[in-house]
């Protein structure tokens, strides 16, 4: 029997899944909305989406706070280019 002290996932690689999750619910409530013809359940999917998006935001902020996420490219700084 292995008496295993440590996790064999890194909070990267679960945090990552956690993310493909919420992408792929958020995508299908948008596909539910975009083909349902009721619109109380559009109101619901919208709900829906709203929460799973807060979601989201945390996964987002956790992974740039541990440094998993890489800064946005920028545009280049222009006034050094034209001196």
């Amino acid at each position: 029997m292995n008496n295993q002290s440590f996790s064999p996932l890194s909070e990267k690689l679960m945090m990552f899944y956690l993310a493909a999750m919420i992408t792929e619910n958020a995508r299908g409530y948008g596909l539910a909305m975009s083909t349902s013809p009721r619109l109380d359940l559009a109101l619901k999917y919208t709900a829906f989406t709203t929460e799973i998006l807060e979601y989201a935001k945390e996964v987002s902020r956790i992974s740039i706070e541990q440094g998993w996420l890489e800064e946005p490219p920028h545009n280049p700084c222009r006034k050094i280019h034209l001196e």
